[in-house]
This record gives C-alpha cells, structure tokens and sequence, in this order.
C-alpha cells in the first residue's frame, strides 16, 4: 500500500483554461438570469463540491478537485461571488502557486466571526493489487484528518492554527508500515459512499457560541477550538451533522447499517501471500435526524441526507428523492423545493434567501455548483 498525503509537491501554475463547454472555471454562463433567478455558478471541468456560504452571504465556498491549469490536488476551497463570476482560492497561502504541497481539503464551515473549518484528508490508495476473483469488497481509504479553523487572509504556519485530529474507522492502519497483515478492514456504509462518489460527509458546523461539532463516518463529535474533543453519546451511524441557529439540537445524517459480509481477499507481492479480511455493509436507509447536543431526545424526521437549516431554524432543507426538499423542524410534509431535481447537499444564505446545492448537469459526471431562490 501507499500514502497518498496532502503535501505531496507541485509546479503549476493557476490560469482559467482548460474547461469544459469551452466555459473559464471563473466565468458565469452570459444566459445566466440575475440573482433573482436560477444561477449555474461553476463550470470547472472537474467536480465542484460541498457549497457552504460566507458569513456575509455575498459569496460562495466550495470544494474543487483540480483541474487543467489548477494547482494539483484533490480538493482545493474556492470562493465565488453568489451572482457568479472570478473564484479565488480561500487560503493561497496554503494551496497557491509556489507553495511547497498541495492539499486535499475536504467540506468548509464558515463561522459568523469569519474562520473558516475545513478538513484536511489523507488517505490510502492501494498499489492496483491483484486480488482473488471472487473478491467484491472494497477497501476503505479513509484514514485521518484534521479538522482546521483559520481566517482568509491570514499568513504563518497553518500548524500554529486550532487544529484536532479526525480517525475514520474502517480501514486497518498497519498496512502503512509495510506489514504484510494479515489485515482486518470494515467499509462502513460512509466509506462505501467516499469510494463510490467521492462525496465525503464529514463535515463540520458551527453552533452559536462558536463550538464545532462534525462526524468521523460513524459519530458525532464537538470541539470547542483549542480545547479537547466530546464524542456525543448514544449516537451512531452518523453523518453530515448540521448545528441549528438556536444551538439547541444537531440535525443529522443517520445511516442505518443492514446486514454485514465478510470476505477473505488475496493478493501475491514477490513470494508472500497476503491476506486481506474485509467486512462490507448494506445501508438500506438514511434517514435525517435531531438530536440534542447532550445525546438525549433523538427524533427521526424523513428519508434523507445532509441537512442544513433555514437561518430562522423553521426549516430543515436536505437531499431526498434525488432534489432538495424542506421539512418543518418540529416535523410535518416535506415539500420540494423547486428547480433543484438531481440537487445535493443543500446550503441556505444567511437571510434565508437563496439555497446553494451541487449537481450534476446533463447527464455529465461532474458536479456544479447551483444557486436557487427560496420560496417565501
């Protein structure tokens, strides 16, 4: 196995080439409407991921895996005007030209003060192993992170910024020291999903009192920046968790876990034959859930993933029936919101105004950011 870190060096250059629909990465489609209507708003060729609003609800940040005269990486935190236009790196001093590694940074959480939470990833990536035929398990890759709170624009080493560590389950992490195992690993249905879509739900929210709260794949954990963690008890099979304006409950993710199956996969390396003991997981549901911060009074509200709340913590929007729908917080009928069919993880403004999703556009691969208005 190898580790494919986020400091891995790079030489490029940043420019606006190399798009698809021969459309600048940093330029709005001219038949666009205003910010009144629907607004496509990016067009890397690559996938654009995650959209989460500044605190002035004037633009956007979003998650970018790199594209032709984009400095390399897996995931690069852009911002681009709510109406469209140029998208800048958030942190160039992290990820732009002439910097010693690039970065793979997961989904941002921007704070009402200004910082920034995003993760930063690193994962295994296996060395094209030959394994049994019979093997249909994948290996999870998900390994560590650490969750980052730093403000746009500041200079220094990016370590002297609060930081705490994120352990994803699942994978057996004796393969990075060169052992030849045998090695126990369990695809944990959040695993499942990074490997078939690189859709990542980890990611963090901020309560109004400036607290952190996000998922390792399997629970929830807080974190107050510069101070220790808190795992909330009696959750798990958690994901994309979402702090509501009042802080008094986390919507979530819930992954239920259905039946499990084990594999014993092979491969030879020289004259070693090495064994791999894999355990997958059926997640025959998800569902979005609330919970108090303490662990206690958790409510199942509808079929679903990654919640996200209306500013006045009424409304619950989130992924379902592939297109954004909205709920009543204290439970009631989902309603569609309209033009977001084929829409994913949901964003509200701060004014409550407008919904930021990412989708995949005609039949494409990749995903785009999109911004919507809101139903009064």
């Amino acid at each position: 196995m190898r580790r494919v870190h986020p400091w891995i060096a790079f030489a490029c250059a940043l420019s606006a080439s190399g798009c698809r629909d021969g459309l600048s990465p940093f330029e709005m489609d001219p038949a666009t409407p205003d910010t009144a209507g629907i607004v496509h708003l990016t067009y890397s060729a690559a996938d654009d991921l995650y959209p989460a609003w500044s605190a002035d609800g004037q633009s956007v940040i979003y998650t970018a895996n790199a594209f032709p005269g984009s400095p390399p990486g897996r995931g690069l935190l852009y911002s681009i005007p709510r109406a469209g236009g140029r998208a800048e790196l958030v942190f160039p001093d992290l990820q732009g030209v002439g910097e010693s590694g690039s970065r793979w940074l997961g989904s941002s959480s921007p704070g009402k003060d200004g910082r920034v939470a995003f993760m930063d990833l690193d994962v295994i990536v296996a060395d094209q192993p030959v394994v049994n035929a019979d093997c249909r398990i994948q290996d999870p890759i998900l390994v560590f992170g650490l969750l980052f709170v730093r403000t746009p624009g500041e200079t220094g080493d990016v370590f002297d910024d609060p930081a705490t560590g994120v352990t994803f389950p699942g994978p057996d992490v004796s393969q990075l020291s060169g052992s030849t195992g045998p090695f126990v690993s369990h695809t944990y249905p959040v695993q499942q999903r990074f490997l078939d879509t690189g859709v990542l739900d980890a990611r963090a929210s901020w309560s109004p009192d400036g607290v952190l709260v996000f998922s390792n794949g399997l629970s929830l954990i807080t974190w107050p920046p510069g101070e220790s963690q808190h795992r909330i008890q009696g959750v798990t099979d958690a994901a994309s968790p979402a702090w509501s304006p009042d802080g008094e409950w986390i919507a979530y993710t819930r992954v239920e876990r259905g039946d499990s199956t084990t594999q014993i996969c092979t491969r030879t390396a020289g004259k070693n034959v090495i064994s791999y003991l894999r355990t997958g997981y059926e997640a025959p549901r998800t569902v979005i859930a609330l919970v108090k911060p303490d662990g206690t009074q958790r409510i199942d509200l509808h079929d679903g993933t990654e919640p996200a709340w209306s500013p006045d913590g009424h409304w619950i929007y989130y992924h379902t029936n592939n297109r954004i729908e909205r709920i009543p917080a204290e439970g009631g009928t989902s309603v569609p919101v309209p033009d977001t069919q084929g829409g994913w993880w949901p964003a509200v403004s701060p004014d409550g105004e407008r919904l930021a999703f990412m989708r995949r556009q005609g039949g494409l691969r990749n995903w785009d950011i999109w911004v919507v208005p809101l139903p009064r």
